[in-house]
This record gives structure tokens, C-alpha cells and sequence, in this order.
């Protein structure tokens, strides 16, 4: 959805929700007026009632109409015909007074004492019976109706609204697009990135939420080119691992074919080039494992096992290459608790540890140690190699070939990482270490260690 779009959205719900909430503010202030105009008549019923005074006009600021004021004694004609006798009656026993609407009129009733009860009783007369008779005040006056009351608020009331919301209709879509400016700016900048070399970064700023948008892309953006940084490294690798045994495989059938042979000179010729092919299915095996690791299949396929099950399938499956190398090999367990593993990928790594062990230390003793420390499994694959070739820009170890860029890929799916450092002896000593519990993952010093040394 472009921005304009949304702002017109958001422009109308904005304006629905003005429009509704000024009608309810309007109509509950009108009903409370009205109300109030109510009280005050009823009021002012009363009061004249009470005074019993006929007045030109009775007023109290709401209600400047004339109020009519009656007495009445029982025993005559109830001077209106908008009462009946029974109602008079009803009033004249009751305590409290009698509203009654009438037409456009409203009417009080009131019982009251003749102005003669409280008299002398030594005087003879009506007054000194004790069973003395009521007098009733009726009060008129024109009923308040809401046309009355809040006609003219009302009338006022939704003009002014109609010029709230008008001017709102003007003002409010131009503010929500340049609001929405910044979002439309990070879609045209996203638009412009091309390629899998994402080297660009979204401009910054704009409101919380769009702001919040684009440190997240940015977030992503970084990662994407982290990872095509290591995708673009892996590729230069593998093809260079690749071409030093398919050279020497194209090297030796073009040395066989060259002149004719004896058959043992082929048979030497093809024990070489069958070499060159299992360095090759090597190599190619590795590949397929990493793809294996880049689809995922290292979270789906993790099952609870121990580690050290998995280094026994490791060394069953490289101890021929192994002794063929001349690498004598010992294997120490010190703990050994169960993790959550993907087998055959964990496997992979392993025995990649220890084909790089007999290809680049032959006749030399590989050590294994398997053991946990500051709640990290350790297992540590040590030879008696040539080691890593120092960086000279960064102080990093290189010459880390494919089959440790599984391993720390691996390692790293699984929460954990590779080490490599120099081993004390001499060569090479790889530590693959795992978190006991995946939940909390490496100590923050080990995690660091690991960042500081990258993908390899």
C-alpha cells in the first residue's frame, strides 16, 4: 500500500472518529443542559408554590415564562380544569409535592396549611379545630421542552463542529502524508537496492515508528551482507580447494596417455588419479553438508545424544584414512552429557577435524579430549602439524580449508563455535564447544572470542 493510500485511510478514520466523538459530545451536553433546565422549572414551581404570591412573571435566568399560582380549599371546584378531583385529593394527603405534566404545561401540587391553624385556640372558629383541613398551591408554567432548552446550543454547537471537521478534512490528509513522508522514502530506497552486494544503508529519521522500521532493515541489510561476504568468501574457497585436486587428477591421465605404459605404471597412474577422486568426493561432500546447513536442516533434525557416540561414528568412518596417514589417534572422555545434536551434520564436522588432522599432519598423533567446563562441552582435536598461517592484517588464523568452515558452521548452528589456536606442542589445536544448556548458550567471553575470529 503506497503512502498516499494510507493516508487517506488514515485521514478518514481520523475524521469518522472527530465527527462521532464531537455528535457524542454535543448530545451528552445537550441532554445535561436540558436536564438541568428540568430541575431548575420544577424548582421554581416550588418556590412560587410556597410563596403563594401571583406574580407578572416568575423567572430564575432559565425559564423567564409566567408561572400561575392557585389556592384551593377542599370542598370547591378545583380552580383548573388540568386537575381532578382525585388528583387533588391525593395531593392534599400527601407530604410531598405533586408534579404532573399536563400538554405543554407542567403543574405542581402542594399541600399547605391555612395561614389561620396556628391561631389562638381560646378563639373560637374553624382554626382551633385540631382536625384542621389542608389548602393546596397549584403552580403553572409552560412545560421546557429540548427546543426550548437547547435548541439554540445545539444550532450552535453543530456549526461550529461542521467548521472543526471541515477544516480538519483540509488539514489532516496533508499532515498524515508528510508524517508518512519518511516510510514512503525507505519504500523508494529499498527499490533502489540491487543485487546480493547490499553496501547500502536506509537514510535515518523520521517519527518513532518509521525510525524503529528502518534500523530494523538496516539490521537486515547488515546481516545480508555479512552473509554474502561469507557466502562470497566460501565460494573463492571451495573453488580453490576444488581445483588443486582436479589439476592433479587432469595432470596424471594426461602423464598415463602421454607415451604407452606398462600395466603397472597404469595401475600406479590410476592409484593416483583414484586419490585425486576421493579428495574430490570429499570435497563434494562437504559442499552437500553445508547446503544441508544452509537449508536448515541442522534445527530440524536435532534429536538428544551424546557427543561421545557421535565422535566413535566419527572415527569409525576417518580411522582408515587415518592409519593410511600414519596419525596414531587416542580419544580421553572426562564428562560426556547428552545434547541436542543433529547426528549425521555433527558427524560431518568431526570427521572433517580429523581428515584435516591426517592430511596436514601425517605420522603424527591426533588427541581427542572430550570433557565440560564452565558449563561448556569441550572437545578438543589436537595433531602435531605445520598449525594456521597467521594473518598479517588481522592477526587471524587462515588457511582454514573446507572442512573447518563446515565444522565452525556446524558448531555454530548448534549454539556453539570453533576455536583454533596454536596447540602447545606444535600444530594445531581445534576446540568445538557446545553450550550444556541451549537455552543460555555460550558464556558472553567464549561468545566474543568467537565473533572476534568471524566465519573463517
Amino acid at each position: 500500500m503506497s503512502a498516499g493510500r494510507l493516508s487517506t485511510r488514515v485521514s478518514r478514520l481520523s475524521l469518522g472518529a472527530l465527527a462521532l466523538g464531537l455528535a457524542g459530545s454535543g448530545a451528552g451536553t445537550a441532554a445535561l443542559l436540558h436536564q438541568r433546565a428540568v430541575v431548575e422549572l420544577d424548582r421554581l414551581l416550588l418556590v412560587a408554590a410556597q410563596a403563594g404570591e401571583q406574580r407578572p412573571t416568575w423567572a430564575n435566568g432559565h425559564h423567564p415564562a409566567p408561572v400561575t399560582v392557585w389556592s384551593w380549599d377542599p370542598g370547591e371546584p378545583v380552580p383548573t380544569p388540568l386537575v381532578g378531583a382525585a388528583e387533588a385529593e391525593a395531593a392534599l394527603h400527601s407530604e410531598a409535592p405533586l408534579y404532573l405534566d399536563r400538554g405543554a404545561d407542567r403543574l405542581l401540587l402542594l399541600a399547605v396549611e391555612p395561614p389561620d391553624v396556628h391561631a389562638d385556640p381560646t378563639i373560637p372558629g374553624p382554626a382551633a379545630d385540631p382536625d384542621h383541613p389542608h389548602a393546596l398551591r397549584l403552580a403553572r408554567a409552560p412545560r421546557e421542552g429540548p427546543a426550548r432548552t437547547v435548541g439554540v446550543f445545539l444550532m450552535v454547537y453543530a456549526a461550529v463542529s461542521l467548521c472543526v471537521v471541515a477544516m480538519a478534512a483540509l488539514l489532516l490528509p496533508r499532515r498524515v502524508e508528510a508524517a508518512l513522508a519518511p516510510l514512503d522514502q525507505t519504500r523508494r530506497a529499498l527499490e533502489a537496492l540491487r543485487g546480493l552486494a547490499v553496501r547500502s544503508r536506509l537514510p535515518p529519521g523520521g517519527p518513532d515508528e518509521v525510525a524503529a522500521v528502518v534500523r530494523s532493515v538496516n539490521d537486515l541489510l547488515e546481516r545480508l551482507d555479512a552473509a554474502v561476504s561469507v557466502r562470497s568468501r566460501f565460494t573463492a574457497a571451495a573453488a580453490h580447494e576444488l581445483r588443486t585436486p582436479v589439476a592433479l587428477l587432469q595432470a596424471e591421465l594426461e602423464l598415463a596417455l602421454r607415451r604407452p605404459r606398462a600395466p603397472e605404471a597404469y595401475q600406479e597412474a590410476l592409484r593416483g588419479a583414484l586419490g585425486s577422486v576421493g579428495r574430490l568426493r570429499g570435497l563434494v561432500e562437504g559442499l552437500m553438508a553445508l547446503a544441508r546447513v544452509d537449508a536448515g536442516h541442522v534445527e530440524e533434525g536435532k534429536a538428544p545424544e551424546h557427543l561421545s557416540a557421535v565422535i566413535g561414528a566419527a572415527l569409525a568412518a576417518e580411522g582408515p584414512a587415518l592409519a593410511a596417514a600414519g596419525c596414531a589417534w587416542g580419544l580421553q572422555i572426562d564428562e560426556d552429557p547428552e545434547l541436542p545434536l543433529h547426528g549425521p551434520l555433527m558427524c560431518a564436522a568431526i570427521g572433517n577435524l580429523l581428515r584435516n588432522c591426517a592430511t596436514h599432519a601425517p605420522g603424527r598423533p591426533v588427541h581427542l579430549r572430550l570433557g565440560v567446563e564452565d558449563g561448556v562441552v569441550r572437545l578438543v582435536v589436537e595433531d602435531q602439524g605445520p598449525g594456521l598461517r597467521p594473518r598479517a592484517d588481522a592477526g587471524a588464523p587462515t588457511g582454514l580449508g573446507l572442512g573447518l568452515r563446515l565444522c565452525r558452521e556446524v558448531s555454530r548452528r548448534h549454539g556453539g563455535a570453533l576455536l583454533l589456536e596454536p596447540a602447545p606442542g606444535g600444530g594445531l589445536r581445534a576446540t568445538l564447544v557446545l553450550p550444556v544448556d541451549a537455552g543460555v548458550g555460550l558464556p558472553p567471553a567464549l561468545a566474543a572470542r568467537a565473533d572476534a575470529e568471524g566465519p573463517g
